[in-house]
């Protein structure tokens, strides 16, 4: 055998052989780099489930939180914002308010990291009966006119609105305004078109948000009182017949310059007896009043006539 044999089979040849194995082992393993791990916020999503057609979240309900996640830093930087997001089951839930813990268990996110904090950790929000009604549109006319002028009419096209969200909220509200609609120094009728304001996150417009208004401007009304003017009777016949009281008030309300042009002496207030037959009890009616100008039926169209008081007892004698 030669003295090289002798060599490769000595034991320290073989404790050489060992060490230098293990020492190859240790540096690639030693080699290999520990993941480095990281921590990162994420804006989380929540999605409510299950829920119903006749249900609606309302107390300022919160649909983002923020979520801190811990794990390998390699995984932490390929997390998308879809990634992480929060589900809640609102089944067999009822109508009321309820208070929801944010756990680790209600997160979704990619395998391989961890939840070290959910901010806020509870969020509270309230189950509402969700109902849909008709409401009018009320114009949020604001500005002044001319002196002599006013806004006789309002013409709102459509003059509601339908809207669905909360009953608690909807059973409350009479009606919902218009953007502002100025008529300061406008002389004339005009037509404009503006937007319904809900004034609530909660409330959902099931119609065309746009109104068309049209203010009717004219001339300020005036108001006269002609007082003791006699009632006549009409078609009295054979019978006679009283009535109380014999002398009448007569209010005329119209534009001024109309009103001013009305004759006290062309004002006539009449019943018409044609149809009344005799009776112990008295009839209680409705004085008619005539204007017997040459345009009378026109200014009865402008101005508006009313007796004060607006009955009289008539007694018809055998």
């Amino acid at each position: 055998m030669s003295k090289y044999g002798n060599i490769f089979e000595s034991e320290m040849f073989l404790k050489i052989i060992s060490l230098l194995i293990a020492f190859i082992v240790w540096a690639v393993i030693s080699g290999q780099k520990t993941p480095k791990i990281i921590e990162k916020n994420f804006t989380a999503p929540i999605y409510f489930e299950n829920t119903s057609d006749n249900m609606i979240l309302t107390r300022d309900v919160l649909y983002e939180i923020t979520v801190q996640l811990r794990g390998p830093e390699q995984i932490i930087k390929k997390i998308k914002p879809e990634d992480v997001y929060i589900t809640i089951d609102l089944k067999n839930k009822k109508f009321g308010l309820h208070s929801i813990p944010l756990t680790e268990e209600l997160v979704h996110k990619p395998q391989g990291v961890s939840v070290i904090n959910i901010i806020p950790n509870t969020i509270q929000f309230k189950i509402e009966k969700k109902i849909t009604r008709i409401i009018p549109i009320k114009p949020n006319i604001v500005g002044e006119l001319p002196d002599n002028l006013e806004v006789k009419k309002i013409i709102l096209s459509p003059p509601v609105v339908r809207v669905e969200g909360p009953q608690s909220i909807l059973e409350k509200i009479k009606f919902f305004p218009t953007e502002v609609i100025d008529v300061s120094n406008k002389l004339k009728t005009f037509e404009t078109t503006s937007v319904v304001i809900l004034n609530s996150n909660f409330l959902k417009l099931l119609t065309n948000p746009n109104v068309r208004v049209k203010i009717v401007i004219g001339e300020k009304d005036k108001i006269r009182l002609f007082k003791n003017i006699p009632v006549t009777l009409a078609n009295t016949g054979k019978h006679k017949i009283w009535v109380n009281p014999r002398k009448i008030m007569v209010q005329v309300k119209g534009p001024k310059s109309s009103v001013d042009k009305i004759k006290r002496k062309k004002i006539k207030v009449f019943i018409d007896c044609k149809n009344l037959a005799p009776r112990e009890k008295d009839y209680i009616l409705t004085p008619q009043i005539d204007y017997s100008e040459q345009n009378g039926e026109e200014v009865k169209n402008i101005v508006k006539f009313k007796t004060i008081p607006s009955l009289v007892n008539v007694r018809v004698f055998k």
